[in-house]
Formats: C-alpha cells, structure tokens, sequence
C-alpha cells in the first residue's frame, strides 16, 4: 500500500512540476486523492485513447510486395501500435500491420523504434474480407499464408 502511495505522490508532484504551477499546501496524500482523483488518474495515462495490452500475431506489409516481417502486437488502442519485431529487418516509415487474430488491415507510419519495437499510428483501418482496392488485395494471400501455418 506504501508503495502505492508513493508513486500516486510522485505522479502529482510531477504534474504540477510540468505545468508550472506551485503544487498546493496539502497535509496528506488522501486529500489530494479525494480532492482531484480524476486529475490524478488522468496523469497516470495521459494517451487520447485507451490501449489494450495483446500478443496478438501481426505482418507487417510494405507497398514493394516483399515477404512480410513478421511480429507480435503488443498494445493496441485506436490510433497506434506497439508491435515487437521477430528478425532485423529493415522496416520502412509507411506500413500496412496484418492483424492476423482479428483480420484487420492498418495503413500506418512508424513514429518511433527501438532495435525490436515500433510505435505506428494508424492512418486507416480496413477489414480483410472489404479490401478491394488493386493496390491492397495482395494483403490477403499474406494473411492466409500465416493462419495456415
């Protein structure tokens, strides 16, 4: 419990360091809490949308044909991504993600990476069984050939 309150103080500490403002004079910890939960919990999480933690297998598709990379879907919300990288390959700035679990399709950028992560943000969603577009219907071949294996 200790613990937790500790990191609930810091994270209140910090949100009033990074906006400037002098925190106020309170006596305890349970009355900032009481006082301003949502503020606090806001804090914590301050993406626009929700993410869901997942291990969902996932493709990644560049627009020249070549064989996907393959990866795992880490956090999912409604405007990005973490997905963990399987190999080194070299992954270009524009991407199609593969959903294999839920056969969704995601146009996407890659805004951040490590040497085995990416952050994208979606650009565009489609269902698999709706592509129609010359330029996309290549995807789902990629798709089958991964839930076949």
């Amino acid at each position: 419990m200790f613990y937790v309150r500790s990191i609930l103080y810091r994270i209140v500490r910090a949100t009033f360091a990074r906006r400037w403002i002098s925190p106020p004079h309170v006596s305890s910890l349970e009355e900032v809490l009481s006082n301003n939960k949502a503020a606090v919990l806001a804090a914590a999480e301050r993406r626009r949308n929700s993410r869901c933690r997942t291990t969902a297998p996932g493709l990644l598709a560049t627009g020249d044909r070549a064989k996907p990379v393959e990866c795992t879907i880490r956090d999912l919300s409604g405007t990005g991504a973490r997905v963990a990288l399987h190999s080194n390959r070299v992954v270009p700035r524009c991407v199609h993600l593969i959903n294999v679990r839920d056969r969704i399709v995601y146009e996407a950028t890659i805004e951040w990476r490590t040497s085995i992560e990416l952050g994208l943000k979606f650009l565009k969603s489609r269902s698999l069984a709706e592509l129609t577009d010359p330029k996309l219907v290549h995807l789902k071949p990629l798709w089958y050939s991964s839930v076949m294996r």
